[in-house]
């Protein structure tokens, strides 16, 4: 996130905090290395610093593609070799394909008509704790279809409607438990498919540690139960802790219906596609048992991706291909996408053997990772992760955490790996007690007229916690049972 700007004796704000970011990026690779780290592992130490001190104080864009440039400009790697990896390879081209497909579903406004048939339903006449549920399923969809952000504001618009209908006042525990349940929701469901966005993200740092594929399925049939779990447990503390009373939502299924719009001829077949290409991405995890399966995943996810989105440009309906490059141009995330690119690189740049960040993790652990065993082992990161989420980039917090558990995992021999990476990767969600923790927690924070920053930082850090806790036990047996 970048900070605002002010004048103070000629210089803004902004340019002394790019002048510290460019200072990290390349001063930390000229200090002594401690331990086994090398000295490119300084250089790359540097780099990592540098575009982590500008995300958070500067923007997100521009700190990526600098902490990029600065390894070839110490030497630490080509240029040739530096485009190949960030953008030539699977990863990097599956990213591009999955911001087109997320600016091509911004186009067609899918995510409200989604929000508003959901929230419609019959079922939810009478029962407002169902409808509190089905509001936060509701954002959680609309996560996946598009991005975080999106949702947020889009369901905040639905919050203001369901307020006004339920005469929930500003500032009350009530319109607090949706706040915060979008904030929540908003960002399981950007990783709760390992093909789009943030979950990408996570399974490509596991696949480019490791060298083995993701069990794709495995993921989805963990994150999406998972993060149903978590709006439940959610639920559960605002019903008996927090004290929240929903009883002014019990008729406001039938309000909401009259909002809802029917989905155009174009929307639904936007829909279709969309789950085509979920679908399809999922073919390299199935068993490669007949020549479709082994021919669709010869392409790898990147290249189905690529194929599938040129398909859609090539069918016409009505006179207009199915996907327009031109509509979708303007609402492509450019900064967020050279963001997830350039993590996932620098994780696993940082974390080869020959940079000895690796060797100097598992030296400094070893005697407190060591008698923890598996379960505590997850515990402990996920509580590290989830209180760094709140301070740093949610993306950016997340990545680190695979990236360092990954190194740790040798120390425990047999630890489920991929269990691990999806620990985590939740661990990175809980992003909602500080401004700080993402774009849709600053979102959330800069509705003055509806919650205090007071309550959102208590209630937050409350939830953040008490989520964390029922997260990584359970979550822990049950993806350790499915993986």
């Amino acid at each position: 996130m970048g900070t605002n700007v002010s004048k103070k004796g000629g210089i803004t704000k902004r340019t002394i905090h790019v002048i510290v970011m460019f200072i990290l990026m390349f001063g930390i690779g000229m200090l002594p290395a401690p331990g086994a780290i090398t000295a490119d592992g300084m250089k790359i130490l540097g780099a990592f610093a540098g575009m982590i001190y500008g995300w958070i104080f500067v923007e997100v864009g521009a700190p990526s593609l600098m902490g990029l440039t600065t390894l070839v400009l110490t030497g630490t790697i080509t240029m040739n070799e530096l485009v190949a990896g960030v953008y030539g390879s699977q990863i990097g081209i599956m990213f591009l394909m999955i911001f087109l497909f997320t600016a091509f579903i911004e186009e067609k406004n899918l995510g409200e008509v989604a929000a508003y048939w959901i929230l419609s339903r019959k079922v939810l006449k009478g029962k407002p704790w169902l409808m509190f549920l089905f509001f936060m399923i509701a954002c959680y969809i609309v996560g996946i279809l598009t991005v975080g952000l999106v949702a947020v504001v889009i369901m905040f618009s639905i919050l203001r409607s369901i307020a006004e209908i339920a005469d929930f006042k500003p500032y009350s525990k009530e319109i607090l438990a949706f706040v915060l349940g979008i904030g929540f929701t908003a960002v399981l469901g950007e990783m709760s498919l390992p093909t789009k966005g943030t979950g990408l993200v996570y399974v490509g740092i596991y696949t480019a540690q490791t060298g083995m594929p993701f069990d794709m399925i495995g993921y989805i049939l963990v994150s999406v139960p998972m993060s149903l779990f978590i709006m439940i447990c959610f639920m559960f503390l605002c019903k008996f802790i927090f004290r929240v009373d929903f009883s002014g939502l019990a008729n406001a299924q039938e309000q909401l219906a009259t909002k809802a719009v029917a989905a155009t001829k174009e929307q639904k077949i936007a829909l279709i596609c969309i789950a085509a290409y979920m679908g399809v991405l999922l073919v390299p995890s199935l068993p490669q048992t007949n020549v479709i399966v082994t021919t669709i995943s010869q392409f790898g996810v990147g290249g189905i991706a690529l194929v599938l989105f040129g398909i859609l440009m090539l069918i016409h309906v009505d006179h207009e291909p199915i996907i327009n490059v031109g509509k979708i141009a303007k609402h492509f995330a450019w900064p967020f996408y050279f963001l997830t690119t350039s993590v996932v690189f620098m994780a696993n740049f940082l974390t080869r053997e020959e940079t000895g960040v690796k060797q100097f993790l598992t030296d400094t652990m070893y005697p407190i990772v060591s008698n923890l065993g598996e379960l505590g082992l997850v515990i402990v990161l996920f509580f590290m992760i989830a209180i760094l989420t709140n301070f740093i980039n949610n993306v950016v917090a997340g990545s680190l955490g695979v990236a360092m558990g990954i190194a740790l995992a040798g120390m425990l021999p047999g630890l489920n790996l991929q269990m691990l990476t999806i620990m985590i990767a939740m661990a990175g969600m809980m992003a909602v007690a500080t401004p700080a923790a993402s774009p849709n927690a600053a979102y959330s924070y800069a509705q003055k007229d509806l919650v205090t920053a007071r309550d959102m930082l208590v209630y937050g850090w409350i939830s953040v916690f008490f989520l964390s806790l029922c997260t990584s036990v359970v979550g822990y047996f049950y993806a350790s049972f499915i993986l």
